[in-house]
């Protein structure tokens, strides 16, 4: 109600979508970041012991810093590991910065881009 004894009420309908969300298991996948200060880069080093499905998998590789307190996570990297192979990726990533700190993480992404938990 406003200072006028204005009120005003609107019914609104929506749809929910209920997604089932894949998890990674970390027994499965392991993710690791190697400084090449010779370069100035960072090597992430993705690797998975599972088979990927018959049309392949997207992987999105996410990134976040100390500049923002790690709480903003941003898409670094997406790439489609082959059909019938396991993941076995090395990313290099030439964007970062002298002084600040990075966490890296990834995720597996469906043709609907609905994500799977973190890893």
């Amino acid at each position: 109600m406003t200072n006028n004894l204005y009120e005003s009420i609107t019914d609104y309908e929506f749809f929910v979508d209920l997604v089932q969300f894949t998890t990674l298991d970390s027994n499965k996948f392991s993710i690791e970041a190697f400084p090449k200060m010779d370069s100035g880069i960072i090597e992430v080093d993705l690797k998975g012991t599972s088979i990927t499905s018959e049309l392949g998998t997207n992987y999105v590789i996410r990134r976040t810093s100390s500049e923002t307190n790690f709480k903003i996570w941003e898409d670094v990297c997406t790439f489609l590991c082959p059909a019938g192979t396991a993941l076995n990726k090395i990313w290099r990533d030439r964007t970062v910065q002298s002084g600040v700190w990075y966490k890296y993480s990834f995720q597996r992404r469906d043709a609907n881009g609905f994500r799977s938990n973190f890893l």
